[in-house]
């Protein structure tokens, strides 16, 4: 199907549109056309971040629509991704009224400048200062709808395994695609994000609410199945407040992960400065400069930094990458959690954990759950 015809037809019928589909996937995945199922998970065809980028710009160029690097996480298998670009066709011949002009120098790029700068400290008392402006939460019941988890394996093992993501700006479920390449036939994993991080959503009024607003997605992934949280970076943060609350209720996790999570009280200003400037040239594909994912990141990392996370008495487990970020002069990331009940080190640095050496922090937290 040629990109005029892609583009022109809208609504396509869907089977066309899992043809197309199916064949950007075949040649991002070099696996043959009549191997893809189409209601198999993206990750279950060996799809990871960098490969999922790939299918979403070449989607755009075969259909014209603009995409967001969250459709895949949000339309897990060629069908579902079909249907959705489909509708997206469809809405496009409604007319809509005209976007403003951009601004030349909004929130994004003066945080972008600021963090080049290495004064990313300063950039999120900013971020934090600003996100004071937005509405609160306190739990569930006002926070709004968390984000659809994405499911990124399917296996036949009754446990469970629910990935938090880091509390920073990122675009879609990204994180975990290399890392849930080890559970697919195994287990059943889902990676969740957090409401707060688009449109005007309400931020939470403390800590105790971020926990209380994500338990019930947990648990609506759990589904009544045992299962452990899994957290990387501050999706570790998050993972303890989680657990907290769902053993206030009798619910907890059997085990919690933390893959390279810093003890919030000992963040030091030089890693966070190296830190966050090693994420924007790290994972530039999948950050968002938009106002409000920003302000969330800044607020949730300043309520958070600096202050201890409540005790669980759920088993946890750490797994610490040893070498130092760049743009940090050789200064580590505090990585040590005394409490954890076995821990194990991974030669890798904070980003290349979950990227070129996700298999060794999966290998892991496969023998340890």
């Amino acid at each position: 199907m040629n990109q005029e015809s892609a583009a022109t037809s809208a609504p396509m019928q869907l089977g066309l549109m899992i043809s197309l589909v199916k064949t950007h996937a075949s040649a991002i995945s070099d696996l043959p056309v009549e191997q893809i199922d189409s209601h198999q998970l993206f990750p279950e065809l060996g799809f990871d971040s960098l490969m999922t980028v790939r299918l979403v710009n070449s989607l755009e160029q075969s259909t014209g629509l603009t995409l967001e690097l969250g459709v895949v996480s949000e339309n897990p298998t060629p069908a579902d991704l079909a249907a959705f670009l489909c509708a997206a066709l469809a809405r496009r011949e409604q007319p809509e009224p005209a976007a403003p002009p951009p601004q030349a120098d909004g929130i994004g790029e003066l945080f972008r400048q600021t963090v080049d700068a290495g004064r990313a400290v300063e950039a999120l008392d900013f971020l934090a200062a600003a996100a004071r402006l937005r509405p609160r939460y306190t739990g569930a019941d006002d926070a709004g709808p968390p984000p659809p988890p994405a499911r990124l394996s399917r296996g036949i093992e009754s446990k469970k395994i629910i990935c938090l993501d880091s509390l920073g700006p990122f675009v879609g479920n990204f994180t975990y695609g290399r890392f849930a390449k080890r559970f697919l036939g195994t287990h059943d994993l889902y990676a969740l994000r957090y409401p707060g991080y688009a449109g005007s959503d309400p931020v939470p009024e403390s800590p105790a609410a971020l926990g209380k607003a994500m338990a019930p997605a947990v648990e609506r992934c759990a589904d009544g199945a045992p299962f452990v949280l899994v957290g990387y970076c501050s999706g570790g943060w998050a993972s303890l407040l989680v657990a907290a609350e769902l053993e206030s209720r009798g619910a907890g996790p059997e085990a919690i992960v933390l893959i390279d999570t810093p003890v919030p009280e000992d963040l030091s200003d030089e890693v966070f400065n190296g830190g966050t400037k090693s994420l924007l040239a790290s994972w530039p594909d999948v950050i968002s400069l938009a106002t409000p994912a920003l302000t969330a990141f800044g607020w949730h990392y300043s309520m958070l930094r600096g202050h201890p996370l409540p005790a669980v008495t759920t088993p946890v487990f750490s797994i610490r990458a040893t070498e130092p970020l760049p743009y940090t002069d050789g200064v580590r990331l505090n990585n040590r959690w005394p409490d954890s009940l076995k821990s194990a080190d991974v030669a890798a640095d904070h980003y290349s954990i979950m990227v070129a050496h996700a298999a060794d922090a999966a290998d892991l937290t496969a023998q340890w759950i």
